[in-house]
């Protein structure tokens, strides 16, 4: 019961991350996601805030990572996943990390206190704590993988990009759907399909 239940948390990790990264594609790609100084503020604060969002397009920003996606399978590092996780974490906190523009969002990206967790469910779940996927070492090759998996979207046999910009609610349901699909678990039955089955949920994350 215990691997059965730690399966279904993976895979609804797994699913969140998904939903994450949809988020983070649309608020960036509508120019929502980071924080602008207010009409009050001053030079120096105006210029820091200007630094900030430049330092996150250029290193921090899934449009790059996407743009990585789109030309480069990927290696064995991890940097781009260590990014990425400093990025979910700011926007899982309060106050963000100014240094980035991030502001803190909580919600879907809240990281619960040690306290909060369940403690019953503890022993079924990943490693890691509240959130057992930032604790996860994931391969360059497997995130823009994944990645690319969620900025394309196959219509009547053509796979064509992702408009994030423009998406409406019903293509957001589409890309989402997509995602489910693609890292639905498979039941384990044995040690050995069980290794299968999360290696395959693995890949597709």
């Amino acid at each position: 019961m215990g691997g059965r239940r730690a399966l279904d948390d993976f895979h609804h990790e797994l699913l969140r991350l998904a939903y994450q990264l949809i988020f983070l594609f649309v608020a960036e790609d509508r120019d929502a996601l980071l924080e602008r100084p207010g009409p009050k503020a001053k030079k120096a604060e105006v210029k820091a805030n200007q630094a900030a969002r430049e330092r996150y397009a250029l290193y921090f920003s899934t449009a790059r990572l996407r743009r990585i996606a789109s030309c480069r399978k990927g290696d064995h590092n991890t940097d781009l996943w260590e990014g990425l996780k400093h990025v979910l974490n700011a926007l899982g906190r309060d106050g963000g990390e100014p240094a980035l523009a991030l502001p803190g969002l909580g919600g879907l990206y809240y990281l619960p206190e040690p306290s909060e967790i369940d403690e019953d469910a503890r022993p079924t779940r990943l490693p890691g704590g509240a959130e057992p996927l930032r604790a996860a070492k994931l391969l360059n090759e497997r995130l823009l993988e994944a990645v690319r998996l969620l900025s394309r979207i196959k219509e009547k046999g053509r796979t064509t990009r992702v408009d994030y910009r423009h998406l409406g609610a019903e293509e957001l349901g589409s890309v989402y759907e997509s995602s489910w699909s693609s890292c639905r678990p498979v039941r384990p039955t044995t040690r050995s399909s069980n290794s299968r089955t999360s290696t395959r949920a693995t890949s597709a994350s």
